[in-house]
């Protein structure tokens, strides 16, 4: 690629994480209508099996220890992992490293509570705290920001810059969370039309329903076979 083309890219994925950035804070700003978790915790809508089975299988990929809880370590070594693979430039390292920290683990995670380096978050509670952004009040900005992260991670992912996902390019993204090995099943479930690439259309589909999704739909495989 020419210097002018990487500026160009550089510059492109800074202002979509500037915008997540910002609609993150819009997000917490929202979720702290809420007075504490007590109060949020009883409030959580019901989901189903299919779905605390996706957000397990999420939280299994981060917790490598197998210790029953995420810390906020465990996302930083998420970022470190990004940063070695597509060797991102110190500009868009720093705001996607917040990214990591402020939406994964500062709102998904904690839901805004004690973000701090020795805070520990069970499966239960993080069920409960991402569960949040699914009630009304919340669900909308929540979309927002699901939006802007098809935006960033698509723009991530796909190395080449053309019209979809390789299976290559899918693996390398199953790569940050460990799961590369379960490619295969994941990358034939989102590219519904099986041309042998994921369109932006189709992975947005996907990592909806990931997040969204009670039922049976095109993100269950999001990131593999669910645990």
């Amino acid at each position: 690629f020419s210097l002018s083309h990487a500026v160009s890219r550089v510059n492109s994925f800074l202002y979509l994480l500037l915008d997540v950035i910002g609609v993150c804070t819009v997000l917490h700003k929202t979720m702290s209508t809420e007075n504490n978790v007590e109060i949020m915790n009883t409030n959580a809508p019901k989901t189903s099996m299919l779905w605390r089975r996706k957000m397990k299988t999420y939280f299994d990929s981060l917790d490598k220890r197998g210790s029953g809880y995420i810390q906020k370590s465990d996302f930083v070594r998420r970022f470190e992992h990004i940063k070695r693979v597509y060797r991102l430039s110190p500009t868009v390292q720093e705001a996607f490293n917040h990214i990591l920290l402020t939406i994964f683990w500062g709102e998904m995670a904690t839901c805004g509570v004690d973000t701090g380096d020795s805070r520990k978050v069970y499966f239960h509670e993080f069920v409960t705290n991402t569960s949040m952004n699914l009630i009304p009040e919340n669900v909308q900005v929540f979309k927002k920001v699901l939006e802007y992260l098809v935006e960033v991670f698509f723009k991530l992912i796909n190395m080449n810059e053309d019209a979809g996902l390789s299976e290559l390019e899918y693996k390398e993204f199953l790569g940050i969370f460990g799961l590369d090995k379960h490619v295969k099943n994941a990358f034939e479930s989102i590219d519904s039309n099986h041309d042998g690439s994921i369109s932006r259309d189709e992975f947005r589909k996907a990592f909806f329903d990931f997040w969204l999704g009670q039922n049976l739909g095109v993100g269950v495989y999001l990131l593999g076979r669910l645990v």
